[in-house]
């Protein structure tokens, strides 16, 4: 009975470092990737730290550690968001005032967003190139700004997807 646990969790980590099927690698690129370096070995250690770890230690030790890296996971990326949002924030203040500064001297608003979009980086550029360029074609301002205010993950999902509709849209 014991030599089963050690044999599924070998099995378990084989299928994790197994390359993906064909069929994956053939498919379309996501449109966002982010470059990950190292995760493959990462996966692989940490599997084979696991299944030593299972063999020697008590059941008990191994959901505390379990429980402790599921902690330390969340307070990283808890963390990572923060300094991504306080980052935005700092950007946003930044294309403010430029466009504050273009339009007090007299610039035309859409030049003053292209300016404050060129000023800045990140999403809040590309916020303000959106705005700018729904301008430029004479359509509404108002509904260009809130357009933009909306995350580009949220834009980009499908009509009627159950995880990104807000909770007045699903009671």
């Amino acid at each position: 009975m014991n030599a089963a646990v050690p044999a599924a969790l070998l099995l378990a980590l084989a299928l994790v470092v197994l390359p993906p099927a064909p069929r994956r690698r053939l498919t379309a690129a996501p449109r966002r990737q982010v470059p990950v370096v190292g995760t493959r070995w990462f996966v692989c250690v940490s599997g084979c730290v696991s299944v030593g770890a299972a063999a020697v230690l008590p059941l008990t030790t191994l959901l505390a550690g379990a429980v402790l890296g599921a902690t330390l996971l969340l307070r990283y990326r808890r963390r990572r968001r923060s300094r991504r949002s306080l980052e935005e924030g700092q950007a946003l203040e930044t294309a403010l005032d430029v466009l504050v500064g273009e339009l007090r001297v007299g610039s035309h608003p859409v030049r003053a967003f292209c300016i404050a979009a060129d000023e800045t980086a990140g999403t809040v550029a590309a916020a303000l190139r959106a705005v700018a360029a729904r301008a430029r074609l004479g359509a509404d301002v108002t509904a260009g700004s809130q357009r933009a205010s909306v995350y580009p993950e949220e834009r980009r999902a499908p009509e009627g997807s159950f995880f990104l509709t807000s909770a007045k849209n699903v009671f």
